[in-house]
């Protein structure tokens, strides 16, 4: 099911702030000059609610239109995978890495390539879009069946 929900930032001529308005509830298909009589009443409550008075007298004006729209989409169930065989990735190349002040010849590996059931063992760096993770020496990363990036002390 869609919902959509218009709402405008209105003001009093000259004003410096805006009071969000919705037109909820004020028409059915279409907004007519009935509508605007009806928005400006509900404008003018909301001011007086929040500032104590209404300048009834006074030209309004639209700052802004706002349409939010809601889906109702199911809710995500994550999938695990199955997995296969433990696999060893192939590394995209190498570089040194300085781990605690220490440059260390590393394997660098891209994200998207490890899929579930990938392991590797660090000192390893692994790159995607939006992080890097390093993965020191006596750690190992292995790829769970949600796709998640495991790392875990141990490694060989």
């Amino acid at each position: 099911m869609t919902r959509f929900t218009r709402e405008l930032d209105l003001r009093y001529s000259g004003q410096g702030y805006e009071i969000r308005t919705s037109l909820e509830g004020l028409y059915r298909h279409h907004v007519s000059a009935e509508t605007l009589l009806m928005l400006r009443a509900r404008f003018d409550e909301r001011h007086a609610q929040a500032h104590g008075h209404a300048a009834s007298e006074r030209a309004v004006e639209v700052v802004s239109y706002r349409v939010r729209v809601r889906v109702v989409v199911p809710k995500y169930e994550p999938r695990e995978e199955k997995l296969g065989a433990p696999r060893t990735p192939r590394a995209k190349g190498t570089r040194d890495v300085y781990f605690e002040d220490v440059a260390v010849r590393t394997a660098i590996y891209e994200r998207d390539s490890l899929h579930p059931g990938a392991t590797l063992n660090g000192p390893a760096i692994v790159e995607q879009f939006d992080a890097t993770t390093a993965v020191p020496a006596g750690w190992s990363a292995r790829v769970d069946g949600f796709g998640n990036l495991v790392i875990e002390k141990g490694g060989s």
